[in-house]
């Protein structure tokens, strides 16, 4: 009977504990208190990094990748290095655990559990600090977010940032989350696939153009996708886009790149600027995997920092590194002549030699050339239809005879002493005779008052025997321009010959008495040994709006095939520090010969 009882007390006590279990069917948990864990004390740590064996999703080796990298940052930022282990390895305490793990049921996600399959998942489970992901991109930018968290630097955006000196103890709430998912991985922040966005920009504006038609290019090469282009400004609401925007703010050749809503702003002042944003633009997805834009981010450059091998020389647009710059440049004269004009002119005053001479200029080059030359402050050194002329062909008169060979000068630098023009006496025909001829000019610096004179040829094609005779007679002319004026002499252009041709080996004889500045590697910090020219012509590409260079474009690296040259005579009266051949996109699609240009100083 007492047992009967006992029995009945008990249940008694127990039937409260039954009926709230049955109300509420689990047992209320008791709240955890927030508590700091810490990972990292005074370069030490008892946590050890686990990755996960999942092959599944193509993620074999990735794990183990991230784990590496989290590994690696962790050890630069707080000299601690914490071990890494595969999860096959018995399980302890404390873990960062790089997954999903095949082990999962340690833990239990506090988020939705398949969250890290379209993004990451950060989160705490006891003392364990997991992160999943399902994909390479997700990995990336949880590794970074963790490490945000935990240190307080942002290594993904400032590589070499650092926490503060002062801070030896890292460490998480233990309510810790942080979570994203992804709609494309490859724009893992915008909420739009890439094939999803345009490139706009002010059709009247030459450099946005062609900077949104290279970025176009260097993206479809990296991802395979063509994005529309468009000629103005996006107005649909949230409609994703490269914006391209003039910017006479910013320095020469510099860019920067913002994020607002879903327009990724590119705003630059010159073509440099432009072509190495767009080039920026998809070397940080080749470095990072994806593009980084998000609302606010940005970045900045400048083209120094985006040069190709070929384009060397293009260091020196905003460099002058000597107080004169001459240079030679062939235009040829046929085709595109609107386009041909933008980008002819706009490479001779990125670069603003003090003096430029040209060749091939035929009468219908003028106006695409001439025009913005002379609204920058250009000058020709003579009437290139008369006065000045001089012919050793008898019975002409300046009357018949244009100047196919003009120099400028820069008037805010420069001024023109004399100037004169000769056309040579033997020919190959009289067609050819056009073009095959020289003119000069006696140069004066207005801040030193020191002189050089510029001697600009274009010489026979054809016939090398021809080729020497003419560069006798334009030696006979310089010598005689020397009996009047003592100084340096640059004789530059197309010569139509290379090393081994009739006319480059007389110059270079004692007779002629000119030196190779690039053969002879007279310039003193550096000398492009580039070849001068390039082929086939470019092509005038209805499908992207531009002239582009054509399929095939061999830009030669030996410059023993240069056609074009700068020597000089009483080389010892100069110190050159610069023989640049400019070979960027510009010079490739405005003709097949590219500007060459040497800096000097006179002693």
């Amino acid at each position: 009977m007492k047992r009967f009882i006992a029995l009945m007390l008990v249940l008694l006590m127990l039937l409260p504990c039954v009926a709230a279990c049955k109300k509420d069917e689990v047992p209320e948990e008791t709240t955890k208190p927030v508590v700091p864990i810490t990972v990292v004390s005074g370069e030490k740590s008892d946590y050890v990094i686990v990755y996960s064996a999942s092959e599944e999703n193509n993620m074999a080796g990735k794990y183990e990748k991230y784990a590496d990298l989290l590994q690696s940052f962790i050890n630069i930022t707080t000299k601690a290095k914490l071990e890494v282990v595969s999860e096959d390895k018995p399980s302890v305490a404390k873990e960062i655990v790089i997954g999903p793990l095949v082990r999962a049921e340690n833990y239990i996600s506090p988020v939705d559990a398949l969250i890290y399959q379209k993004g990451y998942s950060l989160f705490i489970a006891d003392e364990k600090i997991v992160l999943e992901a399902g994909s390479e991109i997700g990995l990336k930018l949880g590794v970074h977010a963790l490490l945000k968290a935990l240190i307080g630097v942002d290594l993904l955006t400032d590589p070499k940032a650092k926490p503060e000196e002062s801070k030896t103890e890292f460490s998480l709430m233990s309510d810790f989350t942080a979570s994203e998912t992804f709609v494309s991985e490859i724009m893992p922040y915008m909420s739009h696939d890439l094939s999803e966005y345009a490139v706009c920009y002010d059709n009247l504006q030459y450099n946005q153009k062609r900077g949104a038609v290279i970025l176009q290019q260097e993206i479809k090469s990296v991802d395979k996708v063509v994005m529309e282009r468009v000629e103005q400004r996006w107005s649909e609401e949230g409609k994703p886009y490269f914006w391209f925007e003039t910017d006479n703010t910013l320095a020469s050749g510099s860019f920067r790149i913002r994020t607002a809503g879903t327009r990724i702003t590119i705003s630059a002042k010159d073509y440099y600027g432009f072509i190495s944003a767009a080039r920026a633009v998809v070397d940080l997805r080749k470095d990072l995997g994806f593009y980084p834009f998000r609302e606010g981010s940005g970045n900045e450059g400048v083209h120094l920092d985006y040069l190709k091998a070929h384009e060397a020389s293009s260091k020196y647009a905003y460099n002058n590194s000597s107080e004169y710059r001459v240079m030679f440049y062939n235009v040829y004269w046929g085709g595109a002549e609107r386009e041909r004009g933008i980008l002819q002119s706009e490479l001779v005053l990125e670069y603003r030699p003090d003096v430029v001479g040209f060749q091939e200029f035929k009468e219908n080059r003028r106006s695409g050339i001439v025009t913005p030359l002379k609204a920058a402050g250009y000058e020709e050194a003579m009437d290139y239809k008369k006065g000045n002329f001089v012919s050793g062909n008898s019975g002409e008169t300046s009357a018949t005879l244009y100047n196919y060979v003009p120099i400028f000068y820069n008037t805010a630098t420069t001024k023109c002493v004399e100037s004169g023009y000769y056309r040579y006496v033997r020919q190959i025909s009289e067609e050819e005779s056009a073009s095959k001829s020289l003119s000069w000019g006696v140069f004066e610096s207005k801040a030193t008052g020191e002189r050089y004179l510029v001697v600009n040829t274009h010489m026979c094609t054809q016939d090398d025997s021809i080729k020497g005779i003419q560069a006798k007679e334009a030696v006979a002319l310089i010598n005689e321009i020397l009996t009047r004026y003592d100084v340096p002499v640059f004789l530059g252009g197309d010569y139509n010959g290379t090393y081994g041709s009739s006319n480059y080996t007389y110059f270079a004889s004692e007779a002629g008495g000119l030196t190779d500045i690039e053969k002879n590697n007279l310039a003193t910090i550096y000398t492009s040994k580039l070849r001068s020219y390039h082929r086939p012509y470019p092509d005038n590409n209805v499908a992207m709006g531009l002239m582009w260079p054509a399929e095939g474009d061999d830009t030669g690296v030996d410059p023993s095939g240069s056609v074009d040259h700068i020597m000089i005579k009483n080389a010892s009266a100069v110190k050159i520090s610069v023989y640049g051949v400019i070979a960027d996109n510009y010079a490739m699609c405005g003709g097949d010969h590219y500007p060459i240009f040497a800096d000097f100083s006179i002693n």
